[in-house]
């Protein structure tokens, strides 16, 4: 009898195990060209004499019984739309070699080519690299393909050479897949008569090279496969000539649309007739996805009307998203061309403005109409530096964001833009700087000069930022006051626009630009609607974050700053450019049900050290943990300086699993930066951190602002299913001093236990 064992991977909170079947003998006497598919329990998909139908038919049944997308410890199953089989099924049995598919944002199409990669590397020993725009977008059809190799028992045991990497999955028959960034090392490299260029729609003209030229390499193989495939939202480039050219290079053209991606719609059936059995009267008189548009002559008199969007469609199709999804994400990006672009697949633009005219002067507002918002206020100063440098003021009111002012400085130095800063701290407190970091010494000035200074990447950041204005303005959340320096600014937006490539003109654009700085710490969809927010993350990747409302379900009545008689503190600190930021919490006690509560007593930002040991001796603080960067050796010196309490100086590490681990007398808590931020949040998510009445304004919003900034995503790049936390370039100081503080008191809590988390 064969001795047949199960291989366990764990999957994260406590979700369902993945049990893998292994068997030391026969399978594993079969491999590479003696291994068949079948052997596996997988169904011949290459069995001679198939018909065109049998084969969809049996493709099809492959996948939805043997394949599954693992997301946090559940199994999904895998939904293919009619479109995307037609897609599989051509390349897979070969009937096209080349093909390019437009596809819509979440629509799947990163997890069609990781299927079909797949399918041709186990059932035709293919070789194939997957080139996308950037690392992140490679990641994607990696972590797809990871996952299959262990949804079907034995295979990955007698088919793999060792643990898949993104960089090389190798099978031991020499198959390979590599999944790689654009780049000229690249595509010069290995050829596989495979290739997948993922997102291959860039505005960077070198990308366009890049994978031309890896195209070439594909073209000298025998038996070759070539996909080209991305969302279609750079007006021109190496997939616009692709597909306009797509008959003439050999290419068969698929597209699906966010319709197709749709559930089976069934709202508003109750109104279905024999003479209308969709319901179509409802869809085109009261659904939102379906939109009327007239129809004009050449004299500008209009003639009829025709339907726009859905129109019904929605009433036949079986995909994966959810009519109100679909409707929220139409809803947020209402007025902008990322619905009709990017979501129901319509070509982008060549040229025009960037923000819509009537838009933004409908948020220009006469100065005596401005009302500035008080007490507690998050403000920021966005910064364009240059010979013509722009500082813009933004301030954060009740339902809006205020443009109060802006200073220009035409040809001065920047110590005089420092001085405005100065001046305006002065005037009207604290605030934050996000400035172009183009400037490197500038924006060391504005840090000598005390500010928390963040310096915005525009090459990696303007199209987010510029996104994240327009939704301001479609959804009137921006006040722009009338007066002086605004005034320019305000014309510049009124100008600013794209050439007849849809590449944005460089001229004019400064205000626009420190305009856009100065709304990135206040994301649109964090602000005004955080459950939208999550129809912003990818289709195939779990976004978390820590929300207003998980901070506000924290918030208890107890005497806040009030240590009681023989309890004790732990202390968390995050070394900001020009302050400290600390959080204080007493040492757990019994709380709700038996639970641990820690209840917060200071949460605020303090300028040095010795403001530190006032507040560890006040709140008789018996542990502290504090971050060694920026200033690691100033760090290490106070460390060993006497104090009122422990101090202990974090090492994070970026392994995915360690840990808290104390070494003695070094004065150090190793422990993995992933594993810190999930039990934090865990904390915060299970309402074991209590929070003071006033939580939402501590520095004037700022700490909530910053828990917030971080979001949490699925990363398989070890080949195992782990987290990792984004890095989102907005200031996050204050998560990881509560995260410390965190780290501390469960410590003391579990003293002398191995897991101390």
């Amino acid at each position: 009898m064969t001795d047949i064992r199960y291989k366990t991977i764990h999957a994260e909170d406590g979700g369902d195990d993945l049990h893998v079947l292994t068997s030391p003998h026969s399978l594993m006497d079969k491999v590479g060209l003696g291994a068949d598919p079948t052997d596996f329990g997988l169904p011949d998909l290459l069995e001679d004499g198939l018909s065109r139908d049998e084969q969809d038919r049996r493709l099809l049944s492959c996948i939805g019984d043997h394949l599954f997308i693992l997301k946090d410890g559940r199994k999904l199953p895998i939904v293919v739309i009619p479109p995307m089989l037609e897609f599989l099924s051509d390349l897979f049995y070969e009937r096209v070699q080349q093909a390019i598919l437009w596809k819509p944002r979440g629509g799947g199409g990163s997890l069609a080519a990781a299927i079909l990669i797949w399918l041709m590397m186990v059932y035709r020993n293919k070789s194939f690299i997957d080139m996308a725009g950037s690392g992140e977008q490679a990641k994607r059809v990696y972590e797809y393909t990871t996952q299959f190799w262990f949804c079907v028992p034995g295979l990955a045991e007698a088919l793999l050479e060792k643990d898949p990497l993104q960089s090389l999955t190798q099978l031991k028959n020499g198959v390979s897949l590599s999944c790689v960034p654009a780049s000229e090392k690249a595509a010069r490299g290995k050829h596989t008569p495979g290739f997948v260029a993922d997102e291959s729609c860039q505005e960077d003209p070198r990308i366009g090279r890049v994978l031309q030229a890896a195209v070439q390499g594909v073209l000298s193989e025998p038996n070759f496969t070539i996909v080209l495939l991305s969302t279609f939202h750079v007006p021109f480039g190496f997939f616009q000539e692709a597909w306009d050219m797509a008959q003439e290079r050999g290419f068969a053209r698929y597209r699906w649309n966010v319709y197709d991606c749709m559930a089976r719609c069934q709202v508003g059936l109750e109104d279905a007739t024999p003479g209308d059995p969709d319901a179509l009267s409802y869809c085109r008189q009261s659904c939102p996805l379906t939109d009327v548009v007239p129809d004009y002559n050449a004299d500008g008199e209009q003639t009829g009307e025709h339907f726009d969007g859905c129109n019904g469609r929605a009433r036949h199709t079986a995909g994966h998203l959810s009519r109100d999804n679909v409707l929220k994400a139409k809803m947020l990006n209402r007025g902008t061309d990322v619905w009709e672009v990017e979501h129901e697949c319509k070509r982008p633009k060549a040229s025009g403005m960037i923000y819509d005219p009537e838009k933004v002067q409908a948020a220009v507002t006469p100065l005596s109409d401005i009302v500035r918002p008080t007490g507690s206020v998050r403000r920021a100063v966005g910064i364009d530096w240059g010979r013509f440098a722009v500082a813009v003021l933004a301030e954060r009111a009740g339902d809006h964001v205020v443009i109060p002012e802006a200073r220009i400085f035409d040809s001065r130095p920047a110590a005089e833009l420092i001085a405005y800063l100065d001046d305006l701290r002065r005037r009207v407190g604290d605030f934050m700087v996000y400035a172009d970091a183009e400037n490197a010494y500038g924006n060391l000035d504005c840090r000598n000069a005390g500010f928390e200074t963040v310096p915005v990447p525009f090459n990696k950041r303007k199209d987010e930022g510029i996104e994240n204005l327009t939704r301001y303005f479609e959804h009137g959340k921006i006040k722009i006051a009338d007066d002086g320096h605004l005034q320019v600014v305000v014309r510049q937006l009124l100008r600013f626009h794209r050439d007849e490539s849809g590449r944005i003109v460089k001229k004019d654009d400064h205000g626009p630009d420190a305009l856009m700085c100065a709304l990135l710490p206040f994301p649109f969809v964090d602000e005004f609607d955080s459950a939208i927010s999550q129809l912003l993350s990818t289709g195939d990747r779990e976004r978390l974050k820590i929300t207003n409302k998980l901070l506000d379900a924290c918030i208890r009545d107890y005497k806040y700053g009030v240590v009681p008689p023989k309890r004790q503190c732990s202390m968390g600190v995050s070394m900001g450019t020009s302050s400290f930021y600390v959080v204080i919490s007493e040492i757990d006690e019994d709380g709700e049900r038996g639970r641990h509560v820690r209840k917060a007593h200071f949460i605020g930002r303090v300028k040095d050290f010795d403001d530190l040991d006032w507040l560890m001796e006040k709140y008789d603080v018996l542990g502290c943990i504090i971050s060694a960067q920026p200033e690691p050796h100033l760090v290490q010196r106070w460390r060993k300086e006497p104090h009122h309490g422990h101090v202990y100086i974090a090492d994070l590490l970026n392994d995915g699993a360690s840990k808290p681990d104390w070494p003695k007398w070094t004065g150090t808590v190793t422990v993995d930066r992933t594993f810190l931020l999930n039990s934090a949040y865990d904390e915060i998510r299970e309402g074991r951190w209590w929070l003071p009445a006033q939580a939402a304004s501590i520095d004037n919003g700022e700490f909530y602002a910053q828990v917030k900034a971080p979001s949490r995503v699925r990363d398989l790049t070890s080949g195992d299913l782990k987290y990792r936390w984004t890095e989102t370039g907005a200031l996050d100081f204050y998560r990881y001093a509560h995260a410390f503080d965190h780290l501390y008191g469960a410590f003391r809590r579990r003293i002398g236990v191995v897991e101390y988390i």
